[in-house]
């Protein structure tokens, strides 16, 4: 189990994001098949212009009908990777990397030269890891927010 602050801050906002129940209107009902090829019924449920699909049950799916009012869970968004925002962050240590390295070995001679080289390579690899895993926590938690805001007002 992770104890930093932002993986304790993610389980409060998905927790409240789950513990909601809100109204919307049933827009039309749709069927169709999931990844092992059982069909799966859903009504798609419009909220406040946004439309969401709710998987439901046969009986359920069978008794609602398009313009009822129905109740449901809001979904929780999933944590995607940022890649182009990674990428350029890769990009950027592998342009500086060089540099350093260079700037040291030109500076300082020896053993000493090639010890700090990759002790600044690797602290150069560590920022890099740092902010671009720090960039995608924080985009998954204003997205959190943003969602727990969109459905409590």
């Amino acid at each position: 189990m992770r104890i930093d602050p932002c993986s304790i801050q993610a389980e409060k906002l998905i927790e409240r994001l789950s513990a909601l129940q809100v109204q919307g209107k049933v827009v039309r009902k749709a069927t169709r098949p999931n990844v092992e090829g059982v069909m799966q019924r859903a009504l798609v449920i419009r909220f406040k212009g946004r439309e969401i699909e709710e998987i439901v049950g046969e009986t359920e799916f069978d008794r609602t009908t398009i313009g009822d009012s129905a109740q449901f869970s809001p979904p929780v968004p999933e944590c995607d990777a940022c890649t182009c925002h990674t990428f350029l962050w890769l990009i950027a240590g592998l342009v500086v990397g060089p540099i350093v390295v260079w700037a040291i070995v030109t500076h300082l001679s020896g053993r000493t030269a090639v010890v700090l080289s990759f002790v600044a390579a690797g602290w150069l690899a560590l920022l890099v890891w740092a902010r671009a895993c720090s960039f995608e926590r924080n985009k998954f938690l204003r997205d959190l927010e943003a969602e727990v805001r969109f459905f409590e007002a």
